[in-house]
């Protein structure tokens, strides 16, 4: 049970990095720090546009998990677009790098 909605974001975990165990099977992938570099640019992505965020008079709402990584990683939403914050430009290379939200299946705390 959690009792708290304040998650912090570790990081990203990359299949690529999992761990073989002696029996040959394959372990938990460690976690790469997120610094902002390009590395896990393709994961990224995935986090900030497969979410069920909405921003409501300024602020974002939803899944405190989806948030929590939203967060972290440095971006903002407004209507349906997710883009990177301000300071988070140079990992895209562009000021216009935007994503499209096209569409949303909100938040179902029951689930």
């Amino acid at each position: 049970t959690l009792t708290s909605t304040r998650l912090n974001f570790a990081g990203i975990a990359n299949p690529s990095n999992a761990l073989l165990s002696d029996d040959g099977g394959v372990g938990d992938p460690e976690i790469s720090p997120y610094f902002g570099d390009s590395t896990n640019l393709d994961a990224v992505k995935v986090l900030v546009g497969c979410q069920s965020l909405v921003a409501v008079e300024g602020k974002v709402r939803g899944d405190p998990m989806e948030k929590a990584a939203f967060k972290s990683l440095g971006w903002t939403i407004a209507k349906d677009v997710a883009k990177p914050r301000k300071n988070n430009l140079s990992l895209m290379g562009s000021d216009r790098f935007v994503l499209r939200i096209v569409k949303r299946f909100h938040f179902n705390p029951v689930l």
